[in-house]
């Protein structure tokens, strides 16, 4: 979230109309100061006094006893709200680039001791996420980047010297250019009757005769464009401030369209092309639509291969799993795999939600967001550290960094350390000095692995971590209710649904992995409900335990491979 569409999420929980009740209330509004506080540069005098008298308002409606009616300052906060809504939609991305270039441009300190690098982040970290709220792509913004910094080859012709502040200038003056048209091309194959397609509808041009191409083109641009009897090229002039901007907004106006034309015309199962033209001044190029969900994807090894197939057996073979649970764990990975093959994000996201509702309403009744919610909390949380100290595994194996443990000075194999091993290592303080100063050329991973450091220091440290991962969770969870509820009952289309179902997918994955876990260890489990009662109780446990500055059961799951 950032503050821009925190501020707009809080004007919608106050529409007439809105489902939203005050308990919704408190818990959305909760996130947007949070968001609020945590942007650096909400101080501006432009988005001032409206944001802090906004966020007051806020604070005193959550202070009030729930029992209390606190509606009376509802039209005082909208007005403030309205009122740093268009302050920030104007300004804050504006506002943030202005802050980046004055700042990068300064000679900062070698190394990674730069102190305005947590500051760096934070904003670098808001202004993209208000860029994908705008419908720029991670991948599109990725690219930018590389042709900008790491292959500067888009401004800095042959034999002049590179120069970081120009190649800022052009990206940020990319990233803020008004709008402009592009003509986009997709391809929809296995088409029956191609001749029965209409010229036009609406905005959109049918035809079975590619678009006329540029000669410099490419071979692939030249493959895309060439016709057949069963293709028709569907063709759109779409506003945007990038080609895949473009391409993303025109797929979904295209496929609304189809969806239509297969209701009764069309019953084979035709297909729009998964990438597509595009004409730009330099000609006509490729490109593939921003549909990627942006999660790593895991590497199998063949042990690993072999113990998940072991698992699979398990829950195949379970003679106490009752067999109402088991048809509904079977759903949830078929409901995983459909929307995995899903084009469509919100298809994606309605798929992942349906998944998790089998696996709950299994559990147990209740109101669904909430079900979901207080089922997936503790699985989720109990992750968080394994899920941290695998990507410090990965990064340091990447990076090529030496383990060695500090007592014995004996090496590590840095791909095959168990989290319980790094985890003790991570605690002692001559081992982070050494890998702090190993990736002391990368400072974001310094300043991230610094934080974890920090973070974990002691067990109440890390049981405070987990408090707000767990608000966080709970937070992201009835987020993505919402927006399912959005696509299901008013078949509305998702802001952020990239990131959204990113989320989803690796929440329902953890619970999925966690639950043949289970099963594995406890063959006499017989319903979800008992698995989740389970991980309730196990959560609880370790809560206390670390509050209690006591890591023995964390690490004992860790050992054994529990939690992840």
């Amino acid at each position: 979230m950032n503050p821009v569409n925190s501020v707009r999420e809080l004007l919608r929980s106050l529409e007439s109309g809105s489902p939203v009740n005050d308990s919704d209330r408190r818990r959305i509004w909760g996130e947007l100061l949070s968001v609020l506080e945590a942007a650096p540069l909400l101080q501006n005098d432009i988005f001032q006094p409206a944001g802090n008298e906004l966020c007051l308002l806020v604070k005193d409606f959550i202070g009030k006893d729930k029992k209390d009616s606190a509606a009376s300052s509802f039209p005082l906060i909208e007005a403030f709200g309205r009122e740093l809504e268009v302050a920030l939609s104007k300004h804050f991305v504006p506002v943030c680039i202005a802050w980046l270039t004055r700042t990068l441009m300064e000679v900062g300190p070698a190394g990674a001791t730069d102190p305005d690098l947590a500051t760096i982040a934070a904003i670098t970290g808001q202004l993209l996420s208000c860029l994908v709220d705008e419908g720029w792509s991670l991948e599109s913004l990725f690219t930018l980047y590389r042709s900008t910094f790491a292959s500067d080859i888009v401004h800095t012709t042959t034999g002049q010297p590179y120069s970081f502040a120009r190649a800022a200038d052009w990206m940020f003056t990319r990233l803020q250019r008004a709008p402009k048209p592009y003509t986009v091309t997709f391809v929809i194959n296995q088409v029956t009757d191609v001749g029965a397609f209409p010229a036009q509808v609406g905005d959109i041009g049918f035809s079975t005769a590619p678009p006329e191409i540029t000669p410099n083109s490419s071979k692939l641009v030249n493959r895309m464009a060439t016709p057949s009897g069963s293709r028709v090229f569907a063709t759109m002039t779409v506003q945007a401030r990038d080609g895949r901007i473009a391409g993303m907004r025109a797929a979904q106006h295209i496929e609304q369209v189809l969806d239509v034309v297969r209701y009764d015309f069309e019953r084979n199962n035709f297909t729009l092309s998964e990438k597509f033209i595009v004409k730009k001044a330099d000609g006509h190029k490729v490109l593939d639509v921003a549909r990627m969900v942006p999660n790593q994807t895991r590497e199998i090894s063949q042990s690993a291969l072999h113990q998940f197939m072991r698992r699979l057996g398990d829950l195949v073979s379970s003679g106490t799993l009752q067999d109402d649970s088991k048809d509904r764990i079977y759903s949830a990975f078929r409901l995983y795999r459909m929307g995995a093959e899903a084009g469509n994000l919100e298809n994606k996201l309605v798929n992942w939600w349906t998944a998790l509702e089998f696996l709950v309403k299994a559990g147990g009744g209740g109101g669904i967001g909430d079900a979901v919610e207080n089922a997936l909390y503790p699985t989720v949380t109990l992750a968080y550290l394994s899920k941290h100290l695998e990507a410090i595994r990965a990064a340091l194996h990447a990076l090529r960094v030496p383990l060695v443990r500090p007592d014995t000075g004996a090496q590590l194999d840095t791909a095959a350390i168990s989290l319980h091993e790094l985890y003790a290592l991570c605690l002692d303080g001559v081992f982070q000095t050494r890998i702090l100063a190993a990736v002391v050329g990368h400072p974001y991973a310094v300043l991230q692995m610094n934080k974890f450091f920090l973070k974990i220091a002691t067990p109440r440290d890390l049981a405070e971590t987990l408090k707000h991962h767990e608000r966080s969770v709970r937070w992201q969870i009835q987020r993505i209710y919402r927006a399912r509820c959005d696509v299901v009952h008013s078949a509305g289309r998702v802001a952020q649904a990239t990131l959204l179902c990113a989320n989803l997918e690796s929440y329902l994955k953890i619970l999925l992995d966690s639950f043949l876990q289970s099963l594995h260890r406890h063959s006499t489990l017989r319903t979800p409900k008992e698995f989740f009662d389970r991980q309730r109780h196990t959560f609880d446990r370790v809560s206390r335990q670390l509050a209690g500055n006591d890591s023995g059961l964390l690490i004992d799951l860790l050992s054994r491979d529990v939690v992840g």
